[in-house]
């Protein structure tokens, strides 16, 4: 049959589209890709082609054996395992300009995690018409705290009232506050709405304090190098050590197909995080700071305000060097008189582990509440 390889070549091709898009693990798909190839080679005539898909089902093997070797070889991050749903299973917009992505507004959201069958957390989000999550308690006026950030500002896996702009209104008179926490956000995200407006629906009567909660996960975000981050801001910094907003992470690497495909090979396979190398941290930790900065100057120029940062990060270990270049970060804060607030370090009777919750890592109940205790009172002093 004169069209027979052809025809069966189209069929092989689709069932490949078709298991790449099916199965989500991509050693699995990487794996099946290669039987499709060695199937191929069974089936068509021609020589050349047969020839070709032998050695491309053959390397595709090895690379699926090497890819599971290197996922056994490697350990698993902090919560691997937990299994977190909601109800709504969509409560996030990503198709917000500027920033990326943000929350839908006017949504009640349950949310709970599981270890195996045991119970991590069940919660209540609370999120408003502006966008915002709900303040149990907020004051209709007053000085006004906002606080932004990421999963731990917004406070995840935390009823409304446990938030930590919640739990700090509980304890600061005179105050109100608005939680502008987003989960996956990083000081890029931050910077870029208050650069383009985002936050100015919410200081229409003043902000006295903005709230910004810090913690090691967003170095890699303000570099792209996770999965939902690539329709955020993306800077780089321009000769002064400014940052420069460039666009979004996803159109930088349509246009640098190279970039695009490393960040992919990285960021998908466990083995080309193991012979791909990233940028230097030192890099990651210049950016990062110069973002933090950038956004001080903002709203101190704009909203006659002060920044207070939140850490859940050790700033004064010794020992390593991702720590020492992580000391750099608040060294730098330090010395822009940028006041700290360590959400680590347990107060006297407390224990460490009482801070977070159990096998997903986020502030617990109390940690929100020692960290809003800290917060009060040194706005207090204000």
């Amino acid at each position: 049959m004169k069209y027979r390889d052809p025809l069966l070549a189209l069929v092989l091709v689709g069932l490949a589209a078709v298991a790449t898009q099916a199965i989500p693990e991509p050693p699995l798909a990487i794996a099946v890709l290669g039987a499709l190839c060695l199937v191929a080679t069974a089936v068509l005539r021609h020589a050349r082609t047969r020839t070709v898909t032998l050695s491309l089902g053959s390397l595709l093997l090895v690379l699926a054996g090497a890819e599971y070797a290197a996922r056994l070889a490697t350990p698993q991050a902090h919560g691997v395992g937990l299994s977190v749903r909601s109800e709504p299973a969509s409560w996030t917009d990503n198709t917000q300009p500027g920033v990326g992505y943000g929350l839908i507004a006017d949504r009640t959201v349950r949310a709970r995690a599981d270890l195996g069958d045991r119970q991590v957390y069940r919660a209540t989000y609370s999120i408003g018409d502006d966008g915002a999550r709900r303040v149990p308690g907020n004051p209709p006026s007053g000085r006004t705290a906002l606080f932004v950030g990421d999963s731990f500002t917004f406070g995840q896996g935390l009823d409304d009232a446990d938030t930590v702009a919640a739990r700090f209104v509980a304890l600061a008179p005179g105050w109100r506050a608005i939680n502008l926490g987003v989960p996956g956000y990083a000081p890029n995200n931050v910077l870029r709405g208050f650069e383009i407006g985002r936050t100015d629906r919410f200081t229409g009567a003043g902000v006295d304090t903005v709230v910004f909660w810090a913690i090691p996960a967003q170095l890699d975000r303000v570099m792209g190098h996770v999965g939902w981050i690539g329709t955020s801001p993306r800077y780089v910094l321009d000769g002064s050590g400014k940052p420069v907003f460039t666009g979004s992470f996803d159109a930088h690497r349509t246009g640098d197909p190279l970039h695009g495909m490393r960040h992919w090979a990285r960021h998908t396979l466990r083995l080309g995080a193991l012979l791909l190398p990233a940028e230097s941290q030192a890099g990651r930790e210049r950016l990062y700071l110069s973002l933090v900065l950038r956004l001080a100057e903002l709203i101190r120029d704009r909203h006659g305000a002060k920044l207070v940062v939140l850490h859940s990060w050790p700033d004064a270990a010794e020992g390593t060097v991702a720590n020492a270049e992580r000391r750099f970060v608040f060294e730098g804060l330090r010395a822009a008189g940028i006041a700290l607030i360590d959400a680590n370090e347990p107060p006297a009777g407390t224990a460490v582990t009482q801070l977070t919750i159990p096998h997903d890592g986020h502030p617990s109940a109390d940690g929100t509440r020692v960290v809003a205790e800290r917060l009060a009172a040194l706005l207090a002093g204000r």
